[in-house]
């Protein structure tokens, strides 16, 4: 047993050579090559429970009367530690322990890098006094798969009559390896908890301010509303007024693009409610028809109004509804030349409703069509700026008939082929949530 604990590889010699000299038990080649068959089927799986299962393994397979890991971390009024984990045995009652770095037998192991065995307590060893009494303790290093150090796997004897030898040296190393990954494992998936939760409080802020700037957009918009308004009234006759409808279709567009960002913000936000009940297709087809029609006539387009079958009902937020078929239609008229047709259709399918905008337009490619919804994507059709101008449109789209428990597609044969957009709404009421 050695007296100091000093890191001076003289003394790691001597406790190698003490190793060596201690007769193995038996051969346990098979016994060992099977339990690290079994660790290597829980790392892949179970990484959480790794360290229990290793622990478990280093005791049953060396003769240890404890065993347990010893990971590096910094503690706020401490600095470094070594935490105790997956305590069994004896010292199972430690378990989640925390010893400061340079009191703990741990930093000798991780410095020199090898293992090492010593007895316990040891004179320059404060802190332990509480810990049941050991006689001898090995510790080996562990180390992920890049080479950096975490901590140490150890195994502990507390009756005198038995000792370590190589042979369990060499099976802690072993065991080590996959303490190192399962390490590495939990590492990575708290890291990536971390920049997911960071992400998503940078996604909320982003989203606060975009819904506090949309709604400070509208004072100023209704003022200039006002002022176009007066300018027309007071006109006469004969006055150029082209001015006037340029103002006035901007700002017909850019009130659309701040009530699109309001309502995406609430939904995103989990501010939006929908007031749900069942409403007849036919009256939402004509409702949206009649909100574009002034518009498709202005693009010299025809709009087809298809009636669906009688009585045909789904259970939804009509006024929510309408909004995104005249989305869906706003965008088809957008993207057709001059003399197309949209038509505007509803099917029953299954137990669903499905509401289709098919248009004769510029179509899409397979590329669009996989970025099509995506929150502030500006797909490039022919350089001709989405209806939106920001990518706005058709993810607000998604989102609402997502909230319906429902879904929506985009199809196309190609450039130059038109496209369809089909929404997909449960007729019965499934949960359909107002958030």
């Amino acid at each position: 047993m050695l007296a100091s604990l000093s890191t001076n590889p003289r003394d790691i010699r001597l406790l190698t050579d003490l190793l060596d000299q201690r007769p193995s038990r038996h051969d346990q080649d098979q016994v060992q090559i099977a339990a690290l068959m079994r660790l290597a089927s829980v790392l892949a799986t179970l990484p959480d429970e790794l360290l229990g299962r290793v622990t478990q393994v280093a005791q049953e397979l060396t003769g240890a009367q404890s065993a347990g890991v010893s990971l590096l971390e910094r503690d706020e009024r401490l600095g470094p530690v070594f935490r105790w984990k997956a305590v069994r045995g004896v010292l199972q009652s430690q378990d989640s322990r925390a010893l400061p770095r340079e009191s703990s037998a741990c930093a000798i192991c991780l410095d020199a890098g090898t293992a090492v065995l010593i007895g316990f307590p040891a004179p320059d060893m404060p802190g332990h006094e509480d810990i049941p009494p050991m006689t001898e303790r090995l510790l080996v290093p562990v180390f992920t798969l890049e080479g950096v150090a975490v901590g140490a796997l150890w195994v502990a004897m507390h009756d005198s009559r038995q000792g370590f030898t190589r042979q369990d040296a060499r099976i802690c190393e072993n065991l080590a390896v996959f303490v190192g990954a399962a390490v590495k494992s939990l590492m990575d998936a708290r890291e990536a908890r971390q920049a997911a939760a960071e992400q998503a409080l940078q996604e909320e802020r982003v989203e606060n301010f975009i819904l506090s700037l949309a709604h400070e957009l509208r004072n100023p918009l209704g003022s200039i509303a006002l002022a176009e308004s007066v300018l027309r009234n007071r006109a006469k006759p004969g006055d150029e007024l082209k001015p006037l409808d340029v103002i006035r279709a901007q700002l017909r567009r850019m009130s659309v693009m701040v009530e699109d960002l309001v309502e995406l913000g609430k939904i995103r936000l989990g501010l939006m409610e929908l007031k749900l009940d069942d409403c007849r297709v036919s009256d939402l087809l004509l409702a949206s028809a009649q909100a574009v029609q002034a518009q498709a006539e202005a693009a010299g387009h025809q709009l087809v109004l298809r009636p669906s079958e009688p009585g045909l009902l789904i259970h939804a937020d009509s006024a929510k509804m309408i909004q995104v078929l005249v989305n869906l239609l706003t965008n088809a008229i957008k993207y057709t030349p001059e003399g197309g047709t949209i038509t505007l259709s509803a099917t029953q399918e299954d137990c669903d409703i499905e509401l289709h905008v098919a248009d004769t337009g510029i179509g899409l490619s397979a590329d669009q069509l996989s970025r099509i919804f995506e929150l502030y994507a500006q797909v490039d059709r022919k350089s001709v700026l989405a209806a939106d101008g920001m990518g706005i449109g058709l993810a607000l789209v998604q989102r609402v008939v997502e909230l319906h428990r429902g879904t929506v597609r985009a199809a196309s044969a190609g450039l130059g082929q038109g496209a369809t957009f089909t929404v997909r709404i449960p007729r019965e009421p499934t949960g359909a949530v107002g958030v």
